[in-house]
């Protein structure tokens, strides 16, 4: 078994079924915040054989989901509004 993937994400952050939920504290982390978390789920990419690229879905001001989609290719990420 490979190493544990690790994260400073903060504790409102939750990763499930190659998806991230992420809710920013402040402006100022947003940044840090979703480059941890995508930073993550590439590596996460990498060890399911680097099939799935990134979908960011910003879903409020402070709500976010970081996804491994099968429809963004390995390497790339994408943005999309949901609200």
């Amino acid at each position: 078994m490979g190493a544990a993937i690790s994260t400073n994400l903060n504790p409102n952050s939750a990763l499930k079924n190659n998806s991230l939920t992420i809710t920013v504290l402040s402006r100022a982390d947003m940044d840090r915040q979703l480059e941890e978390g995508a930073d993550l789920l590439r590596r996460l990419a990498e060890r399911q054989g680097g099939i799935h690229g990134i979908m960011a879905t910003r879903h409020s001001a402070v709500d976010f989901t970081l996804e491994l989609h099968p429809g963004v290719p390995f390497g790339t990420t994408r943005e999309r509004q949901a609200w």
